[in-house]
């Protein structure tokens, strides 16, 4: 396959020569976990996110799981999310027991459509009565609050400086 003009990326890798030396930095510090660096990444990204606490993790699956756990998501459960996303969400939450719901796009912004997600959770209330954990966009946080369901709304968060 030749990379120019038959591969297709999904994300290609900017990565300079600051970025280069911050990973050769950790590496050299002998710490590739849980070292100086993580704990100072998890600090300014509470600050920057205005959150109590961080915690770094491997992934953002690991980060998903934690979060499915913390909210008690067991056997049973319907979460709500997109097909539209790596196939590890769905997979975090059949790793939990728990049943992934899917409601469809928007094609102009790729966040779930309120209409669709709005169906699907009325759907899943009336035929199981289950609560379900919402993976999603804050253009269906109003369907999601009128239904008084647990809510977790994921975000790109992207910076422009390193932390």
């Amino acid at each position: 396959m030749n990379r120019n003009s038959d591969f297709i990326p999904f994300a290609l890798p900017s990565i300079g020569k600051e970025e280069k030396k911050a990973v050769m930095d950790v590496l050299e510090s002998g710490w590739l976990t849980t070292g100086k660096k993580a704990l100072e990444f998890e600090k300014r990204f509470a600050e920057i996110t205005d959150a109590k606490h961080a915690i770094t993790v491997n992934s953002a699956t690991s980060g998903l799981h934690l979060v499915l756990e913390s909210l008690g998501i067991c056997r049973d459960s319907r979460v709500l999310t997109t097909p539209y996303t790596f196939a590890s969400t769905a997979e975090v939450i059949r790793y939990m027991d728990a049943h992934p719901v899917f409601a469809d796009i928007n094609e102009d912004d790729y966040n779930i459509k309120p209409e669709n997600a709005e169906k699907a959770l009325k759907e899943q209330i009336s035929n199981r009565g289950y609560c379900l954990v919402c993976l999603c966009r804050d253009n269906i946080k109003k369907t999601i609050s009128n239904l008084r369901l647990n809510q977790v709304f994921k975000k790109n968060i992207y910076f422009k400086k390193a932390i």
